[in-house]
């Protein structure tokens, strides 16, 4: 059989039957994790379309590889590679992983046969059919569609194209789309070249409507398809006599591409039974077949009629199993063929009632095809039969291999293919609302189309690399924060580090708050940014925090007044307040040449014979420069804070707090030691200082990193702060980057809504995580499935205690579309970066580095 195309033209195709095809690509919709409304909405938006289409048409879901050259562009657009080595490395290192791993997806199309507008179209419909059929009888060259065929051939498929939901997101099929169709299906599960690139997501969905002049310019004839060879059960294969005659071992399809020599042996299969019971709304059976690790294609061939349509076509049904119900009363009790007969009677007045629950229902006939190839006979037969057995097994569906059917199943997967006898023996009878039930458009693709690299999607049987664009969402006006939560050991340090370092290697910039005891974010800034980097240690500093010299006189007043506000418990209506307020006004301060906190000490010594206000707040200064923690405020011989620092981390280890009481409790806090006060205002200086390093400059990125967040979070101030950042920070090119164990730290509940990018990590105890999978999603809590992924499914720890190489740095995720999937954090392929990044101890080697451990 030859191909059905005769000339191809935009999304177009003109085939020997005379019929045009029109086809447009489709994107999935997100699917949701167990009780997300996003599978409701799935299942919504698949009805519309079920609903708006009456006819025939074809839904393709094809397996496609994913070029590593467009992943290396993703990762690249909008980066000099010359001033940003490190990230090119980077790059590179990936394109080498993704070499040896190739990415893949599933590509989404909908093909329908367009109907006669008019009897001129219909004449025009057989005009063809006869030209084109006179033509190949004479030997004479194919004719390219005329004007008047394609305009009306547009016409019609304008009207299917209305009908298409716009949350798919419908973009006319290329020419270049609908050849690598057709060379997919000769190759498949021997080799295949990236499906072309897809519309960007960042285009608006008006601009996926292309004109049709600037659509059809290019025509493809049927010389641009290679003519595939089809030889069933492999006959052409040299094989013993016993095993050619068999059929029953002989269950594939040979198929060679005449043009590049490559074949490709492929088994077909047809759905052929489903669960008695139903099954139950939000099981994706039809995504099994990406989860099992199998690649296959599948094809639904599809056709609808309208309800009022198919209660007439129904009536003579229903009369003549009346007639056999009248015909076999009195003996049903001997032949129990009543049994039966009431079952139908019950399914066909069930199905009449389904058809009737609203105007728009449909009656679909639709047959499902899957296909799996191989580079031998074997193989193909091996997933078929693997494929078959899980799918009956665990999901009760049963699939069958019709034996010499292959060639005609495998043409029915063709766009363009006419409806033959195999394809309406195997189909299935439902209602457009049941049928959209299968939801088959559905994505599981996380992140953003372009940035750095942070994790594989493993959401499904296909990996996938997850893109953070943060500067991008802020662009966007969306808020680019992420939010990590889960318990320790769970991942959530090595998946910022990772963020921190691919920033800084794409020109951005952090400040990040540790109060770690091993200082692993200050080691990881040093390591990757020795020159441009300053570490800050609260304790042992090497770099002055003084508000005055790190802003000057000016700025810095307002920032000392606040800390010595709280570092020396100073009301502002009280005596001392009202004096220090003074002296640190701005202006002032200016004037008075106050460049230090020393020189705002010898000011207060030269005052205090003569005022007792200044006396006192002179001795508790000079006693806070006396403790061993003073240095970092009062040590004018340290360098200045160097705010153009493209990492700044400030280390909070041995700085104690106070506990949520003694901030309550008035008494409590006014009895503090002088270890908490210091800690309770440095915290807030922190604060202070991040944001205005962070908001210096909005034009370019500027991420704000605090991991183990209560301990911010526990003033105030510094709650007010996080608040503060996470409300604002977009506008300045800031966004956050915040880990708790608890989600409820991220700030009050308005705020904690404004993390569109959240994380989740293993959280083994039950209550904590069901609080942050409600953050994560309201109402996930209800999910026993999701608390059991949460407390069980996550980097599991192993029979010794430790979690296994593979399944380290394992997560929920939910990207800035609210799109969410189960994903597995990357860390860096240069070595160096991946020492820095992991944080176990005793795994800090390089041979364990390289490997993709988290």
């Amino acid at each position: 059989m030859r191909i059905p195309d005769i000339a191809v033209k935009g999304h177009l195709k003109w085939t020997r039957s005379g019929t045009v095809w029109a086809t447009w690509r489709l994107e999935g919709l997100p699917k949701g994790l167990g009780g997300s409304d996003l599978n409701e909405q799935r299942r919504r938006v698949h009805r519309a379309l079920a609903h708006s289409l009456v006819g025939e048409y074809m839904l393709l879901g094809l397996g496609a590889s994913v070029s590593p050259d467009d992943i290396a562009n993703q990762m690249l657009e909008g980066i000099d590679v010359v001033e940003h080595p490190l990230w090119a490395e980077e790059v590179l290192l990936a394109m080498d992983d993704f070499d040896a791993r190739p990415q893949g997806r599933r590509e989404y199309w909908i093909s329908v046969p367009l109907k006669a507008m008019s009897p001129a179209d219909q004449l025009r419909k057989v005009w063809s059919w006869a030209n084109n059929a006179t033509r190949e009888s004479l030997a004479l060259p194919l004719a390219e569609p005329p004007a008047a065929a394609v305009a009306a051939a547009l016409r019609a498929a304008a009207k299917v194209e209305e009908a298409l939901p716009a949350q798919f997101f419908p973009r006319r099929a290329t020419v270049a789309e609908q050849v690598w169709i057709a060379n997919h299906a000769m190759t498949r599960g021997v080799y295949d070249n990236p499906a072309p690139a897809r519309r960007d997501s960042s285009v608006p969905q008006g601009a996926a409507r292309l004109s049709p002049d600037a659509h059809m310019r290019h025509t493809a004839t049927a010389k641009s398809y290679p003519q595939p060879h089809l030889d069933e059960g492999g006959q052409s294969d040299p094989r013993g006599k016993l095993s050619r005659v068999n059929p029953l071992q002989n269950r594939f399809l040979k198929v060679t591409n005449t043009r590049t020599e490559i074949t490709s042996y492929q088994t077909l299969m047809t759905l052929c039974g489903s669960p008695s019971g139903g099954w139950e709304e939000d099981l994706d059976w039809i995504g099994a077949l990406d989860d099992i690790g199998v690649s296959a294609d599948w094809v639904f061939r599809v056709q609808s009629i309208s309800a009022r349509e198919a209660r007439k076509r129904n009536a003579r049904t229903e009369t003549n199993l009346a007639d056999q119900m009248d015909q076999t009363e009195g003996t049903s009790v001997i032949t129990g063929r009543g049994g039966a007969l009431d079952q139908k009677a019950r399914d066909l007045g069930e199905f009449h009632h389904a058809l009737g629950a609203t105007e728009r229902e449909v009656q679909i006939q639709a047959t499902l095809i899957v296909a799996v190839g191989g580079a031998t006979p074997q193989d193909a037969m091996d997933k078929a039969r693997f494929t078959r057995k899980y799918f009956a097994d665990e999901l009760e569906f049963e699939f069958d291999i019709p034996v010499g059917g292959q060639e005609a199943l495998w043409w029915a997967m063709w766009p363009g293919d006419a409806l033959g006898r195999i394809v309406r023996e195997y189909a299935e009878l439902t209602t457009g609302s049941d049928f959209a039930s299968l939801a088959p458009l559905t994505s599981t693709d996380l992140g953003d189309s372009k940035g750095l690299l942070f994790a594989n999607n493993i959401s499904n049987g296909v990996e996938r690399p997850v893109l953070l664009d943060l500067w991008g969402q802020v662009q966007g006006n969306v808020s680019g924060s992420i939010g990590m939560a889960g318990e320790p050991g769970g991942g959530k340090s090595v998946a910022m580090k990772i963020i921190l370092g691919g920033v800084h290697d794409r020109g951005g910039r952090f400040v990040a708050i540790d109060r770690t005891h091993n200082k692993e974010y200050g080691h990881f800034a040093t390591s990757i940014d020795q020159d441009h980097s300053s570490v800050v240690d609260l304790t042992v500093p090497k770099y002055s925090l003084d508000p005055l010299r790190v802003f000057g006189a000016r700025h810095g007043a307002s920032q000392m007044l606040t800390l010595f506000s709280a570092l020396l418990n100073v009301a502002p209506e009280e005596p001392e307040g009202i004096f220090l307020h003074r002296l640190l006004n701005e202006r002032r301060a200016a004037q008075s040449g106050l460049t230090s906190t020393g020189r705002l000490l010898w000011q207060l010594n030269e005052m205090r014979r003569t005022d007792p206000h200044a006396d006192r707040l002179a001795g508790l200064m000079e006693l806070y420069s006396e403790t061993e923690f003073g240095a970092v405020l009062f040590d004018d011989t340290l360098p200045p804070l160097d705010l153009n620092s493209r990492g700044i981390v400030f280390l909070t280890h041995g700085v104690a707090l106070p506990t949520p009481e003694e901030l309550i409790n008035e008494h409590l806090f006014r009895m503090l030691p002088m270890e908490k006060k210091f800690g309770h205002a440095m915290y807030a200086l922190l604060a202070h200082l991040s944001k205005e390093i962070c908001w210096s400059n909005p034009n370019e990125l500027a991420l704000w990193a605090v991991d183990e967040l209560a301990h911010v979070t526990a003033s105030p101030q510094g709650l007010g702060m996080v608040n503060l950042n996470l409300r604002d920070g977009r506008k300045h090119g800031a966004p956050c980057l915040l880990a708790s164990q608890d989600a409820r730290d991220f700030g009050d509940e308005v705020t904690r809504s404004l993390i569109k990018n959240r994380m989740l990590t293993r959280q083994t105890d039950r209550d904590a995580a069901q609080h942050n999978l409600d953050w994560f999603q309201m109402g996930f809590s209800a999910s026993e499935e999701n608390v059991r992924t949460v407390t069980e499914g996550l980097s599991p720890l192993g029979p010794g205690g430790v979690v296994p190489e593979g399944r380290r740095g394992e997560a929920l995720f939910r990207d800035a579309r609210g799109r969410m999937g189960k994903i597995r954090t990357r860390i860096s392929r240069r070595p160096e970066r991946a020492l820095a990044t992991l944080t176990t101890p005793g795994e800090k080697r390089p041979s364990e580095a390289q490997k993709e451990a988290v």
